[in-house]
């Protein structure tokens, strides 16, 4: 699916109010709401990252989780054990996400979730409950994951990967 049509579905699924919020940044936009493109919603991105920077490194790395998407294991290769919404990375080797895993672990991070989709994301801050999150996605996924941390009031930094549609 095209990220513009992941746009137009946040609209259509009654989430425009809080995707106008976070394209604007306050409440006027409901009044002269911008045209949607894929460059605006990239954009605003980069800038509410740049927003949460700050915030997020003010935390220490003990109360930050990171949360990583299916996608960077590898299909035939992983060995990672399934959770009820996450796998829990074996560090077999066989993908980057081990390399992830050692180096959140030396910096004594909460925890890193290699998350099983943008439902299983938002359920996994909720049970660890973090005071900060570090998270990998698509520009859609990652406009879900800021608005959701923005609602949770969790200051949140995603880093965009360069494709969508896994």
């Amino acid at each position: 699916m095209q990220i513009k049509q992941k746009i137009n579905n946040l609209v259509l699924a009654h989430k425009f109010n809080d995707l106008m919020r976070m394209l604007a940044g306050s409440a006027d936009s409901r009044a002269n709401p911008p045209a949607i493109t894929e460059e605006l919603f990239q954009s605003v991105l980069i800038r509410r990252n740049r927003e949460f920077a700050t915030a997020v490194g003010r935390v220490p790395p003990a109360q930050r989780i990171i949360i990583l998407p299916h996608c960077l294991r590898h299909p035939e290769k992983c060995q990672a054990q399934p959770q009820q919404l996450f796998f829990t990375c074996t560090q077999c080797g066989n993908c980057q996400v081990a390399e992830i895993v050692k180096t959140a672990e030396k910096f004594q991070y909460a925890g890193v979730y290699l998350s099983k989709g943008i439902r299983a994301r938002e359920k996994i801050i909720h049970q660890f409950r973090p005071a900060a999150v570090i998270g990998v996605g698509c520009i859609p996924e990652s406009g879900l994951g800021i608005m959701f941390c923005e609602h949770q009031r969790i200051p949140a930094r995603f880093l965009l990967l360069t494709t969508d549609g896994c």
